[in-house]
């Protein structure tokens, strides 16, 4: 199977259903360009924080014994929280 690469979060703000692969999984994200409110689109911020998440969960499971726990809190339109959930 041929591993995709997410564009950069700023050259996806114009795609209302982003379609977007992350490790074993594709998350299918809503996202509005409208400027108006936070919330609606991909952060790059995002992408980064999933990324580390997935590449460090095992990691901390180990070292802890237990799954880890997270707050989410303002990471556009929830990758964080799907690549979190994700990698558990």
């Amino acid at each position: 199977m041929e591993h995709r690469s997410p564009l950069p979060a700023h050259h996806t703000k114009n795609i209302r259903i982003l379609n977007y692969p992350f490790t074993t999984s594709t998350f299918h994200l809503g996202q509005v360009d409208d400027g108006i409110t936070n919330g609606t689109a991909l952060w790059l911020g995002a992408q980064c924080l999933s990324l580390y998440l997935a590449a460090t969960h095992n990691r901390f499971r180990s070292s802890i014994g237990t799954r880890p726990r997270a707050v989410e809190l303002g990471s556009g339109i929830g990758l964080t929280a799907c690549a979190s959930d994700a990698s558990s």
